[in-house]
C-alpha cells in the first residue's frame, strides 16, 4: 500500500465491479487479487454493502470518475484496521492500494524520507 496524505479517501485495485440489490439495499462484488504481486494469480470475489459514491477529480485533466466505495478490514504493520476505499483499476499504478488523509488522520505519521519501514504481519 502507498500512504498519500495527498489524495482524500483510499482505493483498492479491484476488478468485475458490479452493482446489485440484496434485500432492499445496495451492494458491489467485486474482485480483487489474492497476492497483488501476481497480476495473473488467484482473485478473491467480494461483496459489501455500497456506502456511498464518490466523485474523484483525475490527476492533471480536468475530468471526474465516479466510484463505488465500501468499507474494508486490512492489516497495516500488524494491526487490523477498517477503512473506506473506492474500487477502481489500478493497474497501470505502482501500488493496488492507496491509504488517504482520511484513514492516515491521527493514526499515521508519514515520513516522506523513508520507505518500507513496516512488513505486514496480523494474525489470522
Amino acid at each position: 500500500a502507498k500512504l498519500d496524505p495527498g489524495a482524500r479517501s483510499g482505493a483498492i485495485h479491484a476488478d468485475t465491479i458490479e452493482e446489485f440489490e440484496r434485500d432492499g439495499r445496495r451492494m458491489v462484488r467485486f474482485s480483487i487479487l489474492a497476492d497483488h504481486a501476481d497480476p495473473d494469480g488467484e482473485r478473491i470475489v467480494m461483496e459489501r454493502p455500497l456506502v456511498k459514491e464518490v466523485n474523484i477529480k483525475l490527476r492533471n485533466t480536468a475530468r471526474r470518475d465516479q466510484r463505488l466505495a465500501v468499507r474494508l478490514e486490512f492489516c497495516l504493520a500488524g494491526e487490523r484496521h477498517n477503512a473506506l476505499f473506492t474500487l477502481t483499476n489500478r493497474s497501470n499504478f505502482n501500488y493496488p492500494v492507496l491509504l488517504g488523509r482520511q484513514f492516515l488522520m491521527n493514526r499515521i505519521l508519514v515520513d516522506s524520507s523513508e520507505s518500507f519501514t513496516h512488513k505486514t504481519r496480523c494474525p489470522r
